[in-house]
């Protein structure tokens, strides 16, 4: 198996750790990176649709359609980043 078939299987697997591939010879990092929409997608979101139940909404940060929450503007996984860094007022991580 090549290198960058390692590389891609990594990435898809979406792991953020540092990885040793063989003892002795190097380290790979991949650090996790927001996963945004493509330009096209959101370029043609943001067009008026033909009909009004088409339209779909978007989280404004990274254009994500699922897991999008109406009362933050924002899909989960930005909602749970900037809530866990405590830049959206009001929201805290609970425990019980």
């Amino acid at each position: 198996m090549a290198i960058g078939q390692v590389a891609v299987r990594m990435q898809r697997k979406m792991h953020s750790k540092t990885t040793i591939m063989r003892p002795g010879t190097f380290v790979v990092l991949f650090i996790f990176v927001q996963h945004m929409a493509k330009k096209s997608v959101v370029a043609r979101s943001q067009k008026k649709p033909k009909y009004s139940t088409r339209e779909v909404n978007r989280c404004f940060r990274c254009g994500r359609a699922k897991g999008y929450m109406r009362d933050f503007d924002l899909c989960r996984i930005c909602f749970r980043e900037l809530a866990n860094e405590g830049r959206i007022p009001g929201i805290k991580k609970s425990s019980w």
